[in-house]
């Protein structure tokens, strides 16, 4: 489950997708679905019969085609709050989910997108993925496609001012050397990265989200939630019980935070690191209230002190009261 702040900058980031193969037509449901501000696909290969095995978005009608000649219409319908656009191999827009519903077109506007995309690409072999104008990423496995090319003139996305728009890039079975290309070129626009490839049976991703990201949760784990059968804080330090029926489960140094704390509202109230501006700090703005860092003395017991300012990366367990 995401907290507020997440939901938020979800809500309004722009996304680029590169390659849609079987792994990309996945991706791009998923990242529709989930509802950001705008999704834009790029994948100029021509579609072969292999492909309509493992993608969702091609029809036995779109072979020969571009990938992402009949994207747009479908990812669409998905989320109709999501602008959805195809770029063809300059990085332009080819159609619009907001420029069809704008000029009231009828239908799955598969038609038009494919009429402004070519239908093969020069340089290219429909039998095979890879040629000038497609991507190289297929579905048959190896851990990103390797090509000795040079960059191709549909590499638009390796110039880092074409990637500034956006919150992130997705790049799907994307040969490796292009791949190296982009790195470069997102990292350079500050732009999140995340490249993924699959193999047959198996997989990779690879994120890069900057230098100054920061991971907060410490093991991935959802918070462990416990009732309390005693709590007490004075001058700073306090104690904490769990019931007998339930062992905390926690280990020097996390963080908890408490709720519906009969009598000592103070405890759940929010504490000055957590009156920042919580539209901008992601820690407060998800985990509400005063944190505090444990100290294990036993199995349904521990210490405790107010967390510092900034501190506590692990923060999440919650803890309330037992009766």
């Amino acid at each position: 489950v995401m907290g507020h702040a997440a939901q938020r900058s979800l809500a309004s980031a722009a996304v680029l997708l590169i390659g849609l193969s079987g792994l990309g037509a996945e991706v791009s449901k998923n990242v529709a679905l989930a509802g950001v501000a705008s999704l834009d696909v790029h994948d100029p290969t021509p579609a072969r019969y292999a492909d309509l095995s493992s993608s969702w978005l091609l029809r036995e009608a779109d072979v020969g085609k571009p990938r992402h000649a009949a994207a747009m219409s479908r990812l669409a319908a998905l989320n109709e709050h999501v602008v959805v656009r195809v770029l063809g191999e300059d990085g332009r827009p080819l159609s619009s989910s907001t420029a069809r519903a704008d000029a009231g077109g009828d239908g799955d506007g598969t038609e038009a997108a494919a009429a402004r995309t070519p239908a093969t690409v020069p340089g290219s072999d429909q039998s095979g993925g890879g040629g000038a104008g497609g991507l190289g990423g297929g579905d048959s496995g190896g851990a990103p496609p390797v090509s000795s090319r040079g960059p191709s003139p549909s590499e638009w996305w390796s110039n880092p001012s074409s990637l500034h728009p956006y919150s992130a890039v997705v790049a799907c079975d994307l040969p490796y050397p292009s791949l190296l290309r982009l790195a470069a070129a997102a990292r350079s626009a500050s732009t999140h990265l995340v490249a993924c490839w699959s193999c047959g049976v198996f997989g990779g991703v690879f994120c890069d989200f900057g230098e100054a990201f920061e991971v907060a949760d410490t093991d991935g784990e959802p918070p462990r939630t416990a009732l309390l059968e005693h709590v007490a804080w004075a001058d700073g330090l306090g104690s904490a019980t769990t019931v007998p029926e339930q062992p905390h489960g926690l280990q020097d140094g996390d963080v908890i935070r408490f709720e519906d704390i009969t009598g000592m509202p103070s405890l759940c109230g929010s504490s000055q690191q957590d009156t920042r501006d919580q539209s901008t700090d992601l820690q407060s703005s998800h985990r509400p209230g005063r944190l505090f860092t444990v100290t294990v003395t036993g199995r349904h017991t521990v210490a405790l002190r107010e967390a510092a300012a900034g501190g506590g990366g692990g923060a999440g367990s919650i803890f309330g009261a037992g009766g």
